[in-house]
């Protein structure tokens, strides 16, 4: 969402981990106030929401701005 600090802080992280992984994964971002059935159904209560999935589903997962080492964990 526009108005999440925190979302704009962990943006570029995201981004950077993205582009270290050589196309073996892909960021996808979503505005929740414009898709809320999406944050209905991931039952998303917070933001930022992170997520990575396999086959169209959920596998792993994690909410709030994470320091970078953990994001590259991710």
């Amino acid at each position: 969402a526009p108005w999440c600090g925190p979302c704009k802080q962990l943006t570029p992280v995201l981004e950077s981990a993205v582009k270290a992984a050589r196309g073996a994964v892909k960021l996808v971002k979503m505005n929740i106030d414009d898709h809320p059935a999406v944050a209905q159904q991931l039952r998303i209560q917070s933001i930022p929401a992170v997520y990575a999935f396999k086959n169209g589903q959920p596998v792993d997962g994690f909410m709030g701005a994470l320091p970078e080492s953990q994001i590259k964990a991710f």
